[in-house]
């Protein structure tokens, strides 16, 4: 493309040039659940949270939820549950990048795996002596850059963005535990 294409293109936006993001498909969510957990058998709940529960997840938060639903993947052997696992988009610089975050019953970090990156830098953070760092967290630890995680040179951003992610995924089993063992 040249200089008068680009021009041509610019004008013919009033001036504003938008930026597509870029698109890096780490894992699809198939993928993601296979190498996560070696159940057979999945299933996914979706959950309406009702005030008190919404209430409790906000305060801790600090931030008004944007959807008052939730779907929970739930793996198990025959009778054996194997874990849960969330799937959700976390704001990076500009874009959100997809990640499936597992838990294990005990609702400690059992894994996060980056599926999908749509930002030109920061990608580093797929890699799995970032994504290590959260394994065996519970909503006890701090699960914070600078304190029990550290960032990654060139993707703070996105440091910070999966640490909040897994905080959030952890927060929203934790305060749901019950509702979903009653829906198991």
């Amino acid at each position: 493309m040249n200089f008068l294409n680009v021009l041509i293109g610019m004008v013919s936006l009033g001036g504003f040039v938008f930026a597509n993001p870029s698109f890096y498909e780490y894992s699809t969510f198939d993928e993601a659940c296979k190498s996560v957990f070696k159940a057979p058998k999945s299933k996914t709940i979706s959950i309406q949270l009702d005030d008190r529960e919404k209430n409790i997840i906000e305060s801790k938060l600090s931030m008004e939820l944007l959807s008052t639903e939730i779907d929970i993947h739930l793996f198990s052997n025959e009778s054996t549950l194997e874990g849960y696992a969330m799937v959700i988009d976390q704001l990076g610089k500009h874009y959100p990048m997809t990640v499936f975050v597992a838990i294990n019953p005990d609702l400690t970090v059992k894994d996060v795996v980056l599926m999908i990156y749509r930002e030109d830098y920061g990608q580093k953070v797929r890699k799995r002596r970032f994504l290590r760092q959260f394994l065996g967290k519970t909503i006890e630890d701090p699960i914070q850059v600078n304190n029990d995680i550290t960032s990654l040179s060139g993707a703070t951003i996105s440091s910070y963005s999966i640490a909040t992610g897994v905080k959030r995924v952890l927060l929203k089993l934790h305060t749901l535990k019950d509702k979903i063992q009653s829906m198991n």
